[in-house]
């Protein structure tokens, strides 16, 4: 009976840590990966980034990343990334949506 006890616990729990490992680092590195690039895109150097902050999106199954800039203060530039769809951009001030005035538009 242990043998099939240890069976059982072994066939259940491998994947549910595979999909722990995927959803969380493997998913996180992707998201970053994919909006690197696109503030790359955008011309958004490095050395400009003040703060920047993940978040897990649990609704759409993707992160989020909230980045604010030296060179555009008072700003929230948030970048979703969802596999199926990309990276969105949506940038706020003082918790308002902005479509202009922004340094770095989102790109088309």
């Amino acid at each position: 009976m242990t043998k099939l006890a240890s069976a059982l616990t072994l066939f259940i729990s491998l994947p549910i840590l595979g999909f722990i490992l995927y959803e969380y680092p493997v998913e996180k590195h992707m998201a970053n990966h994919a909006i690197e690039e696109y503030m790359k895109n955008q011309g958004i150097p490095e050395e400009m980034i003040e703060s920047k902050k993940y978040l897990k999106d649990y609704k759409q199954g993707g992160y989020e990343i909230n980045i604010e800039l030296l060179d555009d203060p008072g700003l929230t530039y948030q970048y979703s990334w969802v596999k199926s769809r990309g990276v969105v951009l949506l940038v706020f001030r003082g918790g308002s949506g902005m479509d202009t005035g922004m340094k770095y538009p989102p790109l088309e």
